[in-house]
């Protein structure tokens, strides 16, 4: 995973973006004022303390709702999708605890434009516990989702490793059987096929 560009940007009460292709990579927007977002069900109102995450190419579109619009935004490439099959990208997500969120992102700024030499490991790790976090926020996946993901991050760097479903299930203390469930239910894909 690598963060290519990120920020904190505050546009006037006439703000509207319309990407109708979206980016060529992830889009993470963590939104601090009122807003109203278009999703397939329509315009919807947004309150601050919300997140959106776009899928490279996905449809952007959005406004400010009669005052200053305020937003945390981060744009992400990965060799291996970031979220579990299922994750509802570009629809609105309300965050339980938003300020954690908050946190982690001004950890990640300041970082992001740190001349530190471990700069990139520790950018790639914090924007990995921002992803685990979001994808907590959606109760579909359970306790197990992120050892299955850094998992399946390790297959897509090393593709060429002999990878045992035996071997790995019991790593992740699953049965052979339980493994295959559960990673198809996370990744819409089978352990073989990745």
């Amino acid at each position: 995973m690598n963060v290519l560009r990120m920020g904190e940007t505050t546009h006037e009460d006439t703000f509207h973006a319309l990407r109708p292709n979206g980016h060529d990579c992830y889009l993470l927007l963590l939104v601090e004022s009122p807003a109203l977002f278009e999703t397939e069900e329509g315009w919807q109102k947004v309150e601050p303390g919300t997140a959106v995450f776009y899928l490279p190419g996905q449809r952007h579109h959005y406004r400010a709702d009669g005052e200053p619009y305020t937003d945390c935004w981060m744009y992400l490439e990965s060799d291996a999708p970031l979220m579990f099959e299922g994750f509802p990208f570009g629809k609105p997500l309300p965050l339980r605890e938003s300020g954690r969120f908050f946190s982690l992102f001004s950890m990640m700024l300041d970082e992001f434009f740190s001349s530190r030499r471990t700069r990139e490991s520790v950018q790639g790790a914090l924007a990995g516990a921002l992803c685990d976090m979001l994808a907590a926020e959606v109760d579909i996946q359970g306790e197990l989702f992120s050892p299955f993901l850094a998992l399946r991050e390790a297959v897509f760097r090393s593709p060429a490793s002999a990878w045992s479903v035996e071997e790995q299930a019991k790593k992740l203390g699953v049965s052979c059987g339980y493994f295959h469930v559960l990673y198809k239910r996370y990744f819409g894909a089978t352990f073989l096929s990745d």
